[in-house]
């Protein structure tokens, strides 16, 4: 599947989208889980691939995936999965907005899929957000790694018997890491 021009997911509502067995999701411009200060989204993968830049029009075409822009939203992604995102990646973005994204034995940003592309991560820009990559999973980031951002902001990151930024593994493609910038965060 191949959404052209963005997808959402709990745009002013609720909404869920399950990619599960061995499935493979490419999406050009946007993602936006909770869009709306009342919308609730939820994304999960599970043994699957999810913004994958090697197939299709995957993520060389990827602007920007916001998970929670003013609502409550999550990214989870189990069991093996792949997730490559590209462009902008924030975690939490206005004030109100929860956002959660749990990688659990899987993969964020495989440098070796164009998973070094990104140009910015933010967990809890305005909002609350977290990051959690646990259970032998590897996560490769680039860019910018911003943990909180504007006063009032939340941001957590949890590593837990996991790979972040390895050697060989986009270990050296962050240009900048911040912790508690104006808010309040913790790695």
């Amino acid at each position: 599947v191949s959404p052209a021009g963005g997808l959402w997911v709990g745009e002013n509502g609720r909404g869920t989208l399950d990619i599960v067995n061995s499935s493979n999701v490419n999406v050009t411009g946007q993602i936006v889980v909770a869009d709306a200060a009342d919308a609730v989204g939820q994304i999960t993968i599970d043994h699957s691939e999810f913004g994958e830049p090697g197939f299709g029009t995957g993520g060389a075409h990827l602007l920007s995936t916001t998970i929670a822009r003013s609502g409550t939203g999550s990214l989870v992604a189990t069991n093996g999965s792949e997730v490559n995102l590209t462009g902008t990646f924030v975690v939490g973005q206005d004030a109100g907005s929860q956002g959660v994204v749990t990688i659990d034995d899987s993969i964020l940003n495989d440098p070796r899929f164009g998973g070094n592309d990104l140009t910015s991560v933010t967990i809890g820009a305005a909002g609350t957000g977290s990051l959690a990559i646990t259970n032998g999973s590897q996560v490769g980031l680039a860019g910018t790694f911003v943990v909180v951002q504007d006063a009032g902001s939340l941001g957590v990151v949890t590593i837990d018997d996991s790979k972040f930024n390895a050697p060989g593994f986009g270990g050296n493609d962050l240009t900048s890491v911040t912790i508690g910038g104006a808010g309040t965060g913790s790695l």
